[in-house]
């Protein structure tokens, strides 16, 4: 050890580590916690007061009137979010979720906005700190630091914006979790059930539920189908056993329009490359879509090997959950924590300074509207390509694995 190193060493005690990081995580929960109060704090904040809640609160007020046929209705969801959220004025943002997530919103919709805003908050707050407690039997790096950890997990902005902005993609990454180590320790019906909750939100739900028929996962896949079953039955109580027709078609008249509207946030390969041609098929966008089946092959026949390690496993199919999206907007990638994690854990050196670097650069996803393309696009490149560049390795140690405990009996 050199003199730096030793200088280094003596500053970076385990006190200064634990302080500084209690410090940081309090000074940005501070910061996300007041946002229903200053929507300032957050880039959403010219849409008005909770970004992406809106839609949600005026999705649950409808659904309180229980007219599941107009739902979908532009001109009824742009009166509920009128009249019952503080949307900016001339601003929209469109619901088009399956109608049961309509219904689960209007719980929160019984009560006013900001503290329905503040009661959202807080769950997808305690998701993400009970995905870094699940996390701690998965990955020993996260047991042994779990506040940074979480610090981490909460200061790369697409999280942050989950938290703040009014989204719910860390109850995704929590659902995903819980398959992982529903699955490690053996309870595959269970997994399944878990994972047909994800079907709130079809782009992940449906590729989950895939993997866990090409993995021939059978106890996983029954308690997959029944709970699909329930999601599809919930749904057809509430909207008519014909709803997945005008629910899908409102679905893809969506993806159309948001395209447009909302492409500078598109963080997928597809997604960049149709914001880059304005919706327009260019060769590139016809080879972003070539692309996209190449990823979700791959990523099938990742899993379809038996001996992979889980860990490995839900690097890819996360991986490939937004690259191999048609719509992942920029919020969406912070499912790419689980990766990064599998990452961490797994590295040989020291990955301070890559993860930092890593949240810093995660920040110019505020610039996104005005440079015209997300920069998250980019960030999800390059933590995909570091789950490839060491796939190999991770493959070829699983199978040694599965190897010398055939061999030890």
């Amino acid at each position: 050890m050199n003199a730096g190193e030793s200088a280094m060493t003596a500053f970076w005690t385990d006190w200064r580590k634990r302080t500084y990081a209690r410090a940081a995580l309090a000074a940005l929960l501070l910061s996300v916690v007041l946002s229903p109060f200053a929507p300032t704090l957050t880039s959403r904040s010219s849409e008005g007061l909770g970004g992406d809640f809106a839609a949600f609160y005026g999705a649950g007020v409808l659904a309180n009137q229980g007219d599941y046929d107009n739902l979908y209705s532009e001109t009824l969801q742009a009166e509920a979010q009128r009249d019952s959220t503080r949307v900016a004025p001339g601003k929209f943002l469109y619901f088009s979720y399956p109608p049961v997530v309509a219904w689960g919103y209007g719980f929160l919709a019984r009560v006013s906005y900001v503290p329905a805003l503040t009661l959202h908050l807080l769950f997808m707050l305690g998701s993400l700190v009970a995905a870094v407690a699940l996390g701690r039997s998965l990955l020993p790096k996260i047991d042994e630091h779990p506040q940074w950890t979480f610090l981490v997990a909460l200061s790369f902005w697409p999280m942050r914006q989950v938290v703040a902005g009014g989204s719910n993609t860390a109850f995704t990454l929590l659902l995903l979790v819980v398959v992982w180590r529903l699955l490690e320790s053996d309870r595959e019906l269970a997994a399944g059930v878990v994972a047909s909750l994800l079907l709130f939100k079809p782009t992940f739900g449906l590729p989950v539920l895939a993997v866990l028929v090409v993995s021939r996962r059978w106890r996983a896949v029954t308690g997959g189908a029944g709970g699909a079953a329930v999601f599809y039955g919930a749904n057809a109580v509430l909207a008519g056993w014909g709803w997945v027709v005008p629910w899908w078609s409102q679905a893809e008249a969506f993806g159309r329009k948001d395209a447009l509207i909302n492409g500078p946030n598109a963080s997928s390969i597809l997604g960049f490359a149709q914001n880059i041609s304005d919706v327009q098929w260019a060769w590139y966008t016809v080879l972003a879509g070539l692309f996209l089946i190449a990823v979700w092959l791959g990523t099938a026949w990742v899993w379809s090997n038996k001996s992979t390690d889980l860990a490995t496993l839900m690097a890819v199919l996360t991986v490939a959950s937004i690259w191999g999206s048609a719509h992942a907007m920029s919020h969406e990638t912070a499912v790419l924590m689980l990766p990064v994690a599998v990452l961490v854990q797994r590295a040989s050196k020291g990955v301070a300074p890559w993860l930092i670097g890593l949240s810093v650069v995660s920040w110019l996803g505020l610039a996104a509207v005005s440079l015209g393309w997300a920069p998250m696009f980019f960030v999800s490149l390059v933590i995909g390509a570091a789950v490839l560049h060491e796939l190999p390795g991770w493959i070829e140690k699983s199978e040694e694995t599965v190897a010398d405990l055939v061999a030890h009996g």
